[in-house]
């Protein structure tokens, strides 16, 4: 189970130095567990930003849509036989049958439900594509501007959930949390990260309120099952 889950990403030494003296914590307790809750966030964007890097454009999207939905096209006409509900039943029956030549009942609901499922992959994503508005908010989902506010928003939470420290904002000086969130970003976005001035600026006109906001604890026990604790 452990081979087939992800890396995680760490910080190394001169990162963890830079994160934890932004803020100057002397508990080691909660130091660690403020890197470990970094990491998570840290790793989630990393993948975010390899799937940019793959689909850096709407149009590479788009192509590999048309490619999904034309292969699972051809093997929904495959598994059904163009449409010839008897050949479907022998051909299948034959497949699924046990040693005694009768098919249990288990195995064809089994069948049935892989069958329906790549069919409603292909109704759902031809639909998604379809929408009037897909285009725009993919562009507008995946830019650099939004990938920046949902890490900055992210590392709120962890500010305040794990310090109980308000992110403080202001326009005129830069505060801890921004001093901090922007050694936590730096390593991830590296070229991509934005100068901390700018971070602060943004950060300041951003309507965010992390005291409001609560930890899902579903969220970090997938996070687990996802990504071992090895690093990358």
């Amino acid at each position: 189970m452990e081979a087939r889950r992800k890396p995680r990403y760490r910080y190394n030494a001169v990162s963890r130095k830079a994160i934890l003296d932004s803020i100057a914590i002397h508990d080691l307790e909660i130091a660690e567990r403020l890197i470990e809750e970094c990491e998570i966030v840290a790793t989630i964007h990393f993948h975010t930003i390899t799937f940019q890097a793959n689909f850096p454009n709407f149009e590479s999207a788009d192509r590999r849509i048309t490619l999904i939905l034309d292969h699972l096209g051809k093997a929904l006409d495959l598994v059904n036989f163009d449409g010839d509900g008897e050949l479907t039943g022998r051909f299948w029956g034959h497949i699924l049958a046990d040693d005694s030549g009768d098919v249990p009942r288990e195995r064809w609901e089994k069948f049935l439900r892989l069958k329906r499922s790549v069919h409603a992959a292909h109704h759902l994503l031809r639909r998604a594509s379809e929408r009037e508005n897909f285009e725009s908010k993919w562009r507008e989902d995946n830019s650099l501007s939004v990938l920046e506010i949902e890490y900055v928003k992210d590392l709120a939470g962890i500010y305040w959930h794990t310090l109980r420290r308000k992110p403080g904002r202001s326009k005129s000086t830069i505060g801890p949390f921004v001093r901090f969130a922007w050694a936590a970003m730096n390593p991830i976005l590296g070229e991509r990260m934005p100068m901390i001035d700018s971070l602060n600026d943004k950060w300041a006109r951003l309507k965010h309120d992390a005291t409001k906001t609560s930890l899902n604890d579903l969220s970090v026990l997938q996070f687990t099952r996802l990504y071992s604790r090895s690093g990358m």
